[in-house]
């Protein structure tokens, strides 16, 4: 399990240069921020990665004739998807600063927190949406609205609870409630630097390169699934639940 996989690397006292998750949708802030003591960088891919899988001859050669890591990093995104494009899917593959996590997950406390906050207004619409005001209504429609329309991690064959953070809080932002706009539209700046400074580069195919602007994905699971797929069970073990609080919001 995966931890099983930060235990053996805690307990085996080395700090590791880099964890590669060759593997689908591994690309999550939910991975990211449990190994941050780990390793100094990850590289993994928040979209289904193909069945070739990694480029291997091209990760070790750029290991061993570079003296940047991140340089020689960047060169194997770029070499690795450039063979995966010409299926004309999305795919992508990013390295990640573990270094910056934790300013990273400090500012998805700040708006899980705002979410928090949300909930009774979500729970209104549900039990009796006759009855809300029209600022309810509003920061209702406003959630709805992020949700439904927030980039997701999927293909034509597989569809996931896992979406882009900084699209959606950048609709978020976009929402015109009284009491969350501003708050909203800070958060949405903060979320937006603090995911760039973790980044240290993305490469993605063709098929979804220069439209939209994506960072990392994160569970955002419908709530007949919260049980059903044992999200209830795992999610509080989560260090990334344990510093955010994003599974407050979701249960």
């Amino acid at each position: 399990t995966f931890d099983d996989l930060v235990k053996g690397i805690k307990d085996s006292g080395t700090k590791m240069k880099m964890i590669y998750c060759d593997a689908c949708l591994m690309g999550m802030l939910e991975i990211m921020s449990g190994i941050t003591e780990c390793a100094d960088y990850a590289m993994a891919a928040s979209h289904i990665t193909p069945g070739l899988g990694g480029d291997y001859n091209s990760l070790i050669y750029h290991l061993n004739n570079s003296t940047n890591f991140e340089e020689a990093m960047k060169e194997y995104c770029v070499e690795t998807v450039s063979h995966w494009n010409v299926d004309e899917k999305p795919y992508d593959l990013t390295l990640v600063d573990l270094s910056k996590m934790d300013n990273l997950l400090g500012e998805i406390k700040l708006l899980s927190g705002y979410l928090e906050e949300m909930i009774p207004v979500a729970s209104k619409f549900k039990e009796d949406p006759d009855s809300m005001t029209n600022d309810e209504m509003a920061i209702y429609q406003t959630l709805a609205q992020a949700i439904d329309s927030s980039y997701m991690y999927e293909t034509d064959y597989y569809a996931y609870p896992i979406f882009d953070l900084q699209f959606f809080a950048e609709i978020l932002a976009l929402g015109e409630f009284n009491s969350y706009s501003a708050k909203m539209i800070d958060t949405a700046s903060r979320l937006k630097r603090a995911c760039k400074e973790a980044i240290v580069f993305k490469q993605l195919t063709d098929v979804i390169a220069g439209k939209i602007d994506l960072s990392l994905a994160i569970t955002m699971v419908h709530d007949s699934w919260w049980k059903q797929y044992g999200y209830d069970a795992v999610y509080p073990g989560l260090r990334f639940q344990q510093v955010t609080n994003w599974g407050n919001w979701l249960s």
